[in-house]
C-alpha cells in the first residue's frame, strides 16, 4: 500500500510538472504574440544576448528578419560611446530585479549605421528563464531635427554678433575716414603751396604715408563681416600680396608663413577691397585652424584651360589639422576651434563668382589647397597723375553737404581753390534751407548724416539739381530699394580724385 501511494505521488508530480511546462509555453506564446504587434522595437536578452526579437526590431536595425538578431551580442549593437552605460543598466536588471529608466542612446545597425534611440528595459521571464526585456523607439529624426534647429539658432546669433561687430566697425570707419580725409587733404594743400621747402616736404611725405597706411587698416575695418558697393579696378595681384604680407604675418603669428606670387601674374578686374576681404577670410580660418605647428602659403601663377586665360591664387595650409572632414558647405580651413568661420567664408565665394571667377578645394593627409581663380583681364592700371586744377575746375556752385567739420573745411578749400564757389551746410534740415534760397549747380552730398541720409537729400532736390555722393562708409540702414545703384566718392579721398568725380558729376 505504502508503495502504491509513493508511486501515485511520483506520477502526480510528474504529470503537474508537465502541466506547468505546457502552461509556460501557452504564456510565451501568448506574449510572444503580443510583442510582435507592437509598433516599438523590442528585443529580449539573455544575459547579453538575444533570444528574442520582434519585426520592428529587424526593420529598425536592418536585419532582413528577426532571426538574423537571434544569438547575437546585444552590446555589439551599441554605439562605443554607450556600450559602458548598457553593460551597466542590463547588470542592474538581471541583479536588482528592477526596470531602467528612459534614457537616449546610439545604436548601431547591423550594417553599422549609427540611430538615435530611447531605450528602457524591465526585467522579466522568457522560457523560464530570467531575461531582460529592452524597448527602444528610434528618434534619429528627431534628433536631426534639434540639431539643426540648434544649427541654424546658432548661425543666428552669429549673424546677429556680426551685424553688431559691422555696425561698430562701419561706424567707426566712417569716423576715422573723416579724420583722415582732413589729414590728407591738408597734406595736399601743404604740397601746393610750400613745394620748394624739401625740408618740409620730407615731413609733409612722412604724413602722407602714414595716412595712407591708416586709410588701409580703416578699409579692412570698414569691409569686416559684411559686403560694401562693388567698386571694380585693375589689380596687380603681385602688389596686393606684398602689400598684404606685413598685416598677414600679424595674423598668423606663431606659424610661418610665405607669400610667393609670380612676378609676371597677369591682372584681374575685381573690387581691390572686396578681394582683400577673402584672402583675409581665409588666412583668418587657416590660424584657427592649425595647431601650434603649420605653415601657409600664398602663392599666384598664370593658368590656360578651355580657351580662357586665368589669374590662379593658392592658399595651402600645411600641419595639424584641427577641423572635421569638408563638407559640402564651403568650409576650408574649418575647425572646432573657429565653428563661426562658414560664413565669412561663403561670403568670400560669392565674391569670387561675383566677379566671374571660382573657388575649390583640394585635401590630402596633411595639406589643404583652396584655389581661387579670376578672369584675366587686358585693362590697364590707372596710375595717380597730378590734376591740372584748370582743366577739373570751374566756375559753378556747389552745395556741400557733410556734417564732419574737418571733411567740410578741407572739402571747400579744394574746390574754392579750383574757381567753384562753394556753399556748405551740416545735413538735411540745412541743406532743405539752402535749397529753397538758392539754384546750385551741383549738390556734394555725404550718405550718412546726422538728421537722416543723402537719399532723403537727393528726395528733396527733386531733379532740380544734379546730385552726387560720398561717405567714409555706407551704412545697411539705407534700404536697398531707395539706394539704388548709388554711385559715391570714397573716402578718403585725394584733392585729384574729388575734383574729378566733381567736373565728371557737372558734366554727365
Amino acid at each position: 500500500m505504502s508503495d502504491d501511494l509513493n508511486a501515485l505521488r511520483e506520477e502526480y508530480a510528474r504529470l503537474q510538472a508537465k502541466l506547468e511546462a505546457l502552461e509556460g509555453v501557452a504564456t510565451d506564446h501568448n506574449h510572444r504574440s503580443f510583442l510582435e504587434g507592437m509598433s516599438y522595437a523590442v528585443l529580449v536578452h539573455e544575459h547579453g544576448m538575444i533570444r528574442y526579437a520582434n519585426p520592428a526590431a529587424a526593420r529598425m536595425l536592418d536585419a532582413e528578419s528577426p532571426q538574423d538578431l537571434l544569438g547575437r551580442n546585444a552590446l555589439d549593437l551599441v554605439h562605443p560611446d554607450y556600450v559602458q552605460s548598457a553593460a551597466q543598466r542590463l547588470d542592474n536588471i538581471y541583479k536588482d530585479k528592477q526596470a531602467s529608466t528612459t534614457r537616449e542612446a546610439v545604436m548601431l545597425t547591423v550594417h553599422g549605421r549609427p540611430i538615435w534611440v530611447e531605450v528602457s528595459g524591465t526585467p522579466g521571464e522568457w522560457m523560464g528563464k530570467p531575461v531582460a526585456q529592452v524597448v527602444f523607439l528610434d528618434i534619429t529624426d528627431r534628433k536631426r531635427a534639434e540639431a539643426e534647429k540648434l544649427e541654424h539658432e546658432h548661425e543666428m546669433r552669429h549673424a546677429q554678433r556680426m551685424e553688431s561687430l559691422s555696425r561698430l566697425g562701419g561706424g567707426i570707419a566712417h569716423e576715422l575716414n573723416n579724420v583722415l580725409t582732413g589729414i590728407m587733404g591738408h597734406v595736399e594743400l601743404i604740397e601746393m603751396l610750400r613745394s620748394d621747402d624739401e625740408e618740409l616736404m620730407g615731413d609733409v611725405r612722412q604724413i602722407r604715408r602714414a595716412a595712407d597706411r591708416a586709410a588701409d587698416i580703416t578699409r579692412y575695418l570698414a569691409t569686416f563681416g559684411r559686403r560694401r558697393p562693388a567698386n571694380p579696378q585693375v589689380v596687380d595681384i603681385t602688389v596686393m600680396l606684398n602689400d598684404l604680407h606685413k598685416i598677414l604675418a600679424r595674423v598668423l603669428l606663431r606659424h610661418e608663413l610665405r607669400i610667393e606670387p609670380d612676378a609676371d601674374t597677369w591682372r584681374v578686374e575685381i573690387d581691390p577691397v572686396q578681394l582683400e576681404q577673402v584672402v583675409m577670410n581665409l588666412v583668418f580660418n587657416a590660424r584657427d585652424a592649425m595647431g601650434n605647428d603649420g605653415s601657409f602659403t600664398i602663392s599666384s601663377q598664370n593658368v590656360s584651360s578651355d580657351g580662357k586665360e586665368w589669374v590662379q591664387i593658392q592658399f595651402s595650409q600645411v600641419g595639424e589639422q584641427r577641423r572635421p572632414e569638408m563638407s559640402s558647405k564651403f568650409q576650408p580651413f574649418f575647425s572646432e576651434v573657429s565653428k563661426d568661420a562658414a560664413l565669412g567664408l561663403n561670403t568670400a565665394r560669392e565674391i569670387i563668382e561675383e566677379f566671374g571667377g571660382s573657388v575649390r578645394v583640394q585635401e590630402s593627409a596633411n595639406e589643404v589647397l583652396v584655389i581661387v581663380q579670376l578672369p584675366r583681364t587686358t585693362k590697364q592700371l590707372t596710375k595717380p597723375s597730378r590734376i591740372d586744377a584748370a582743366r577739373f575746375g570751374g566756375d559753378e556752385h556747389v552745395l556741400l553737404v557733410d556734417d564732419d567739420p574737418i571733411t567740410r573745411r578741407v572739402t571747400r578749400t579744394i574746390l574754392e581753390r579750383a574757381g567753384y564757389t562753394v556753399t556748405s551746410v551740416v545735413g538735411v534740415k540745412t541743406a532743405t534751407e539752402k535749397l529753397a534760397e538758392a539754384t546750385f549747380d551741383l549738390v556734394l552730398c555725404d550718405v550718412v548724416l546726422p538728421d537722416g541720409d543723402g537719399v532723403d537729400v537727393k528726395r528733396i532736390v527733386d531733379g532740380r539739381s544734379p546730385i552726387t555722393f560720398m561717405s567714409g562708409y555706407v551704412d545697411d540702414h539705407i534700404e536697398d530699394d531707395r539706394l539704388g545703384d548709388l554711385d559715391y566718392l570714397p573716402k578718403p579721398y585725394s584733392s585729384q580724385s574729388l575734383l574729378m568725380w566733381v567736373r565728371d558729376a557737372l558734366d554727365d
